[in-house]
């Protein structure tokens, strides 16, 4: 069967335009400052992001304008089976397309033939998968292209377009420093959609957004054709500048809408990607797959732990349609059994039931006529759209140890502890190179306060139905207090888990043990366990109280406490003013620390 491609076979003599008029006259229509064709090198300004001479013809020499004279020479080059138009067809169309060549054959292109009659683009979509910030590759989410369509044997399928890089291993810094410093392999994927959705869904309980996009034809077929260009290019990943999101933005970008391009940021996260398709106005429709983990944390938030205990042993006794008779409610019968179908689900893929157990389903068969029917809309309920954005800046005053001192604070990506995290699944704090600077001003003297290049919390309170385990990782350079209350800068690598309780529907309430080890001018192993209290509070306040009881090998018979209160006041979703208070003791002496910092999110 022949593939549907826009274009027809061509006479040998009909591709001998003169390279340099048709050079001349690219300039002359300054594409090399089109936006399509910057999007197509992956380029902003003169920079691009993929550095490889299999996709950048003018590589080492590298600028859109060079690029733009390779590929029209490489394009005319050969009359017949043009090897340029098998590797890159995407810039062979927009070419042909705006120098008004004669129309091209891709017949000799028999893989790229292949891929078209195999993956059709009839429709396109963007799935959002919700975060995993105890997963180092997702901890931002993830995003993923869905090409869809009727194939060359006339079957409905459904493709995903996935950039990762595989963090397996257990040298955790090693890691982060590749894929924060110097790059790890990317791994550019095109995977059947349903082996991708169930990964996601069942396997890590993450939540499954779908935009419906509104593309034009010629728009579909140029995602269609440049997918096919990076399928074999080489890509480094990199946690901050290049990873899924700042892909999936020049892959969007090559529809030419200036909305989509000008998103771009030194850090394009995954909700980047989302909030600027919102913004172009490319967003025709939203649904949610909601995970079992979630829809059961959803549904019965509202209800307490006691109610959650009733429904599980009803579960677990196989008496739901008991608890269903005894609800007077149908607004809450329906919760029940909504729960229920959920919580069947989450326990098969936890393995706690067998693979295929239809127990609870039976049980809610038998019940069916206490059910009722309603319908619950999820689309506003923790919404990747609502979330605030990812970069901030802060500037402030404090006072230490006698010192006076000016404060800078710069987080390229991802929030903080204090942030609104109302969005989120839990309270979580997420810093990737987070850079700390002081100026102190009783000596003159600039010096770097902490530098941060990778740190997670996350606080997920006990649950009934699902459970539930708070924890947190931090790689850091930054102050290190000593058993004897002396500050110095050390290498710090920490970690802990432990659990987290919500008191009260804003009040949570976590208990942790954390380890570390640090260096500054030796080896030094530290345990410290903590409790904290996060309070959201009216008028779009915050409270944060965080305890630890120090131990260090250093001095182990002489612990240390160390106690911090963070008040945080949100203006709007820009502007947030923050005072901290930070104290250490011993039995014998004391530090106290102040500081207030404005912060600016952008």
């Amino acid at each position: 069967m022949s593939t549907r491609v826009f274009a027809v076979p061509t006479a040998p003599n009909e591709m001998s335009p003169d390279t340099e008029q048709l050079i001349k006259l690219a300039f002359n229509l300054k594409l090399d400052q089109n936006l399509e064709w910057r999007a197509l090198l992956h380029a902003h300004g003169n920079t691009s992001y993929i550095n490889d001479r299999s996709f950048l013809l003018s590589w080492p020499h590298f600028s859109t304008a060079n690029e733009l004279k390779s590929n029209i020479d490489a394009l005319v080059k050969h009359t017949n089976n043009n090897p340029y138009l098998c590797r890159f067809p995407a810039r062979a169309m927009w070419l042909q397309q705006h120098l008004q060549l004669p129309e091209l054959s891709f017949n000799h292109c028999r893989d790229f033939v292949d891929y078209l009659q195999h993956v059709p683009a009839d429709s396109l979509k963007l799935n959002f998968i919700s975060e995993n910030i105890t997963h180092p590759s997702s901890m931002m989410g993830h995003v993923l292209l869905q090409l869809s369509g009727v194939n060359a044997q006339g079957r409905a399928v459904d493709h995903a377009v996935s950039f990762y890089t595989d963090i397996s291993g257990i040298n955790a810094p090693k890691i982060l420093f590749e894929a924060m410093v110097t790059g790890k392999k990317g791994y550019f994927a095109l995977t059947p959609l349903n082996e991708k959705l169930e990964r996601y869904l069942h396997r890590e309980q993450r939540n499954i957004w779908t935009y419906d996009l509104s593309l034009t034809p010629e728009q579909r077929q140029r995602i269609q054709y440049h997918v096919w260009e990076l399928k074999t290019t080489p890509i480094k990943y990199y946690f901050s500048h290049y990873n899924c999101g700042t892909l999936t933005h020049f892959v969007l970008a090559t529809t030419g809408n200036p909305s989509i391009y000008a998103s771009f940021s030194a850090t394009v996260t995954p909700q980047d990607i989302v909030k600027s398709l919102s913004a172009a106005h490319m967003i025709a429709n939203t649904t949610l797959l909601p995970s079992d983990q979630f829809a059961i944390r959803m549904l019965s938030e509202q209800y307490g732990s006691a109610w959650q205990r009733q429904l599980e042993s009803a579960i677990t006794t196989h008496q739901i349609k008991d608890l269903l008779a005894n609800t007077p409610s149908p607004q809450e019968r329906f919760v029940i059994g909504q729960i229920a179908a959920h919580e069947q689900g989450f326990l098969i893929d936890q393995g706690k039931l067998p693979a295929g157990d239809t127990s609870i389903d039976r049980q809610l068969e038998d019940s069916a006529s206490l059910l009722g029917d309603f319908q619950i809309d999820l689309t506003h309920y923790k919404n990747p759209l609502l979330v605030p954005n990812d970069s901030q800046i802060s500037v402030g005053a404090g006072y230490a140890d006698g010192q006076h001192d000016l404060s800078f604070d710069y987080l390229p990506a991802a929030q903080k502890l204090e942030d609104d995290n109302s969005q989120f699944i839990s309270e979580r704090e997420l810093l990737l190179g987070n850079i700390g600077l002081k100026y102190l001003t009783d000596s003159h003297r600039l010096k770097l306060d902490y530098l941060k290049l990778y740190s997670m919390s996350s606080y997920i309170p006990v649950d009934t139905l699902t459970g539930g385990v708070s924890g947190q990782f931090s790689m850091v350079y930054a102050p290190r207090i000593d058993p004897r209350l002396q500050e110095q800068h050390a290498i710090t690598i920490e970690g802990g888990a432990g659990y987290t309780y919500q008191l009260m529907p804003n009040l949570l309430f976590s208990a942790l043990a954390t380890a570390g080890v640090d260096y500054a001018h030796g080896l030094n192993v530290h345990l410290a366990p903590s409790l904290g209290v996060i309070a959201n509070e009216n008028w779009q306040m915050k409270s944060i109280l965080q305890y630890q009881r120090v131990y260090s090998t250093e001095l182990f018979s002489r612990p240390y406490h160390a106690l911090q209160i963070t008040q945080s006041k949100r203006f709007n979703a820009d502007y947030s003013l923050q005072l901290k208070y930070e104290r250490e003791w011993n039995e014998t002496q004391h530090r106290n620390a102040f500081t207030l910092m404005l912060k600016r999110i952008f």
